[in-house]
């Protein structure tokens, strides 16, 4: 009511608007307004959660304990699965909310195989650090195009930003459009953009080192057609 907040949805990374990390004190300030005020701090883990960043949930990042948690994608493995974590009182009693899918036991087997597989496989261990080489790489195509404006990310999940050029930082999104048409028509990279002008890299947990370096290798030439 009025100026009350009931509650913020955030994004630790912005996957649909860009690949944006917010600033640690920007997610920290987030949180404490929104609690000194009695609302109640929600993190939108479907993309950036399971382990993508190199954290199990992508919040732990910005040192915040959220009070609520959604969470997909990964968590099924391909499959349509989604949950949500919060406090037990919140998820005791009865509630009007329901769903023609929901409470499906296959699907509740196949995440705890997910999460074992994530533990078992020290995935976070390693999505931190093949998201370093992926970044690493990434920066070197910076140095190389003029019209690579920035490169960013947590561990798996990274995206290159188009510009005109690097002194007016102007967006590119028509630049990032051919990028992505050259990717996937010619180099055979499957591609997808975000936001305006921003490139979207977010591969499989198990990709290799000489997969990403095969990646980079395809990219620089999409790139090259593109420009």
């Amino acid at each position: 009511e009025g100026n009350d907040i009931a509650a913020t949805v955030m994004e630790p990374l912005c996957g649909e608007g860009g690949l944006i990390v917010p600033p640690a004190k920007a997610v920290k300030g987030m949180y404490e307004v929104t609690r000194d005020v009695g609302g109640f701090f929600i993190s939108d883990e479907v993309q950036a959660g399971m382990g993508r960043t190199g954290k199990m949930f992508a919040i732990e990042n910005h040192d915040v304990v959220p009070d609520y948690m959604s969470m997909g994608k990964a968590l099924g493995a391909g499959y349509p699965m989604g949950a949500s974590i919060g406090p037990a009182p919140m998820f005791s009693g009865p509630t009007r909310h329901s769903e023609t899918f929901s409470a499906e036991p296959k699907m509740a087997l196949l995440s705890l195989w997910v999460l074992k597989h994530i533990e078992d496989g020290d995935l976070l261990k390693n999505n931190a650090e093949k998201g370093a080489y992926l970044l690493k790489r990434l920066e070197e195509l910076k140095h190389k195009h003029e019209v690579v404006g920035d490169v960013r990310g947590m561990g798996l999940m990274v995206g290159v930003e188009f510009v005109k050029d690097k002194k007016s930082k102007e967006k590119a999104p028509k630049i990032r459009n051919r990028v992505v048409k050259n990717a996937v028509q010619k180099q055979k990279l499957w591609m997808l953009g975000s936001g305006q002008n921003t490139l979207r890299l977010t591969p499989s947990y198990v990709i290799t080192k000489e997969e990403i370096d095969d990646v980079i290798d395809r990219l620089d030439k999409a790139i090259s057609q593109s420009a």
